[in-house]
């Protein structure tokens, strides 16, 4: 019989091994949701009429709960290591659901993940400190001040389908959207800031435009110091007013510096298989 617990704990162990040689600036982050540490790893934030982000059974849930415009549930790094301009970051997201039902052509369910910086941010980064973390969000009014800045990949769904949307915020701001041919189960995100590029691989779907499942291309406004602070936020935000409240959820998201990555994103991938193979058990 195959024992899947010490499995697991001896990929954690090389994991370990392999991105321990990470720079000091850049952070190393795997989550599979088996419980939700706010003490060291992530600080909560829901709006009024939201949930505050929760895990079981092994799964994260962020849910908007009410229909009202921007109601929005977030997950916020507390470290601040997430700096694709000091080291290109792969990002593994896995296990994606999206609710999609009943909207209005005017609003959509949106989930996002997102690295940067607020202006507010460098005078206090602590979760206590001065900062307001309901600002994370896809809008670039939080991220324009000297200092701040933020790249952010989405999907949205509404009655008209789905598409991923690149948000690249920073002295000035730009979105480019994808319509994808439905929801994607998987997002592999690579950016690097001091090349300039961006690519994002979905899995469970294709882009409608040429079948593929991959698109490319360049950070032109997000530009942080190699030294900058950068959280990583996971969220879920009524975009307008919608008739059926956000609700995302994921099995897991790994972060690793891409100088450490050539021999640990195949290691990842064999982990996250291995912990959705137990969760969908």
């Amino acid at each position: 019989m195959i024992q899947k617990t010490p499995l697991k704990n001896t990929l954690y162990v090389l994991l370990l091994a392999l991105v321990g040689a990470a720079p000091l600036n850049a952070q190393v982050l795997t989550d599979t949701f088996t419980s939700l540490d706010t003490t060291n790893t992530w600080e909560v934030y829901s709006s009024a009429g939201a949930n505050d982000p929760l895990v079981g059974s092994g799964i994260l849930t962020e849910a908007a709960t009410v229909t009202s415009a921007a109601q929005r549930s977030l997950l916020i790094s507390q470290g601040t290591g997430f700096n694709p301009f000091a080291t290109a970051l792969d990002i593994q997201l896995a296990g994606l659901t999206l609710n999609s039902g009943g909207l209005t052509t005017t609003g959509s369910n949106q989930f996002y993940v997102l690295v940067g910086l607020q202006e507010s941010d460098p005078a206090n980064l602590t979760p206590s400190g001065t900062y307001n973390s309901g600002n994370y969000i896809v809008n670039p009014t939080f991220y324009n001040a000297a200092g701040g800045g933020a790249f952010a990949i989405s999907i949205l769904a509404n009655t008209t389908g789905v598409s991923l949307s690149i948000a690249d915020y920073g002295s000035s701001n730009s979105t480019t959207s994808y319509d994808l041919n439905g929801l994607p189960t998987d997002l592999s995100i690579t950016l690097d800031g001091a090349g300039g590029t961006y690519s994002v691989s979905v899995e469970g779907t294709t882009f409608t435009d040429g079948g593929s499942s991959t698109i490319t291309g360049s950070i032109s406004n997000f530009a942080l110091s190699a030294s900058s602070a950068s959280k990583l936020v996971l969220g879920a935000i009524n975009v307008g007013t919608v008739t059926s409240a956000t609700v995302a959820t994921l099995d897991s998201i790994s972060i690793i510096p891409e100088s450490n990555a050539a021999g640990a994103v195949s290691l990842v991938c064999l982990l996250l298989l291995c912990v959705r193979c137990r969760k969908r058990r």
